[in-house]
């Protein structure tokens, strides 16, 4: 991406690097957003952290999905914004921007959970 090498371009002058860097973002902000690029509703299904954990035990075909939304409700994934920061001149493509121009105008097939024993719109 534009974005990750503008970073690194500039990273490349700096006297120390940090460990961390990457932006942020909400899920619920993305499914806005590409729901609004998409001009239709998404399916969004909230699991509670039990039902997840169940779900790994008991569907071993979930174990992926369900481990990664686990790690992403723990914290795993959020960064800092020291690039941001470090460098105020770039400015990073919004998650708009990013959904608006690889989304727009892209038809996505019909969403289903496909029947009651799934247990993601994947399944």
């Amino acid at each position: 991406m534009n974005d990750a090498a503008r970073f690194v371009i500039a990273s490349l002058e700096l006297d120390v690097w940090p460990e961390i860097s990457g932006m942020r973002g909400d899920v619920k902000e993305a499914i806005v957003i590409a729901e609004k690029v998409q001009q239709r509703k998404f399916l969004v299904r909230e699991d509670s952290l039990s039902t997840m954990q169940k779900q790994i035990e008991e569907v071993p075909e979930t174990n992926f999905y369900n481990q990664v939304r686990l790690a992403l409700t723990d914290g795993w994934g959020l960064v800092s914004e020291e690039l941001n920061k470090a460098f105020p001149i770039i400015r990073p493509a919004s998650l708009e921007e990013f959904v608006m121009k690889w989304w727009e105008g892209f038809e996505l097939g019909r969403a289903s959970w496909g029947g009651e024993n799934k247990t993601s719109a994947f399944d």
